[in-house]
């Protein structure tokens, strides 16, 4: 089974996705969001030296992840899964594979993560929290939450949600922490700046 032309398939089909969809209400969430992710994911991959099969279960379990929110906000996960479950089967991807990769998606809701490839995943998702732009991005955040609610979205509690779960928050493999946890305190800092001057 060609794993890098089965990963071109799923690239392809996302980006159709979110061209059918009105992805333009994702401010945040958006196509860029989903590439970033997946460079993310790349980078851990390459530095943890995992096989050929193993990348593309992570790669294809976030790129579905970061993507099912776009359908469904409520049940963005179980979408998620759909969606994979759909396309890999039109691809005749062994039902063990597929199985994994839907696993992986759920998992991402879960407190605690079992195995390496679910702290893997985990740590691609959340890789956003390590990035230098975060802070300046996460006006973004509140604007795609107005937009999508459709109602206004108080920034200072978003600051404040968005530290709270910074701060809960930690990378679970070697690469994760090295790549992005040094940063994520640093943004920590900034947003918390941010939040301070609502008080002046």
């Amino acid at each position: 089974m060609e794993f890098s032309v089965l990963q071109k398939n799923v690239t392809s089909h996302i980006s159709s996705l979110f061209k059918l969809q009105q992805s333009d209400k994702f401010l945040y969430h958006d196509l860029k969001h989903v590439n970033r992710t997946i460079e993310a994911v790349k980078m851990l991959t390459a530095q943890s030296k995992l096989n050929e099969l193993g990348t593309f279960i992570v790669e294809t379990a976030v790129s579905f992840y970061s993507t099912g929110f776009l359908l469904e906000m409520e049940n963005g996960l179980f979408t998620a899964v759909l969606l994979a479950e759909d396309l890999l089967k039109e691809h005749n991807v062994q039902q063990d594979i597929r199985h994994e990769i839907c696993e992986l998606i759920l998992a991402m809701d879960k407190k605690y993560k079992r195995g390496f490839l679910e702290e893997l995943t985990y740590d691609a998702i959340s890789s956003d929290y390590g990035d230098p732009a975060f802070p300046v991005r996460h006006k973004l955040l509140v604007m795609e939450k107005e937009t999508l609610g459709g109602v206004l979205v108080n920034e200072k509690e978003s600051i404040i949600e968005t530290l709270s779960q910074m701060k809960r928050h930690r990378y679970f493999t070697v690469q994760g922490l090295d790549a992005w946890d040094r940063v994520k305190t640093l943004n920590i800092t900034l947003l918390e700046h941010q939040l301070s001057q609502f008080d002046k």
